[in-house]
């Protein structure tokens, strides 16, 4: 069976919580116990990127050793393509999610300045960052 996507998990999950209350109060709790499930479900989905896409280099990096050495089979041929579509959709992901947090719309698909794109997404976060207040009186 194929995981419900993030809007099916949201739905079920909204239907699953019940808490008494004013409307805002239970708007609320919802609110905060949607954001505690979507931080696991991130992780699961999306954590420990950098690890996967080191294993999944790794894991190409041998089977090119290997195929260097003696012929492949066809499964190998194929766990090969995989690994590699698995990278490719995990580099694309990164470079997407860069891109949406320094709010650059005029970069290439594909390209990973990524350098540039911290330096963009940390400079807006520094320029928004409302350190102190200061009242008078």
């Amino acid at each position: 069976m194929d995981e419900p996507s993030v809007e099916e998990s949201i739905e079920e999950w909204w239907e699953e919580m019940s808490f008494s209350g004013t409307a805002s109060s239970v708007f609320w709790s919802k609110m905060h116990g949607l954001k505690e499930r979507l931080k696991v479900w991130s992780k699961i989905h999306f954590g420990k990127a950098k690890e996967k896409m080191r294993d999944l280099t790794n894991q190409i990096h041998q089977l090119d050793i290997w195929e260097e050495s003696r012929d492949f089979s066809d499964q190998e041929i194929a766990d090969r393509g995989n690994a590699r579509a698995k990278l490719n959709k995990l580099i694309k992901a990164e470079a997407i999610g860069w891109r949406q947090r320094a709010r650059v719309q005029d970069i290439k698909v594909n390209e990973r300045n990524t350098k540039y794109f911290h330096c963009i997404a940390n400079g807006r976060r520094r320029a928004n960052l409302i350190s102190r207040f200061v009242i008078e009186n």
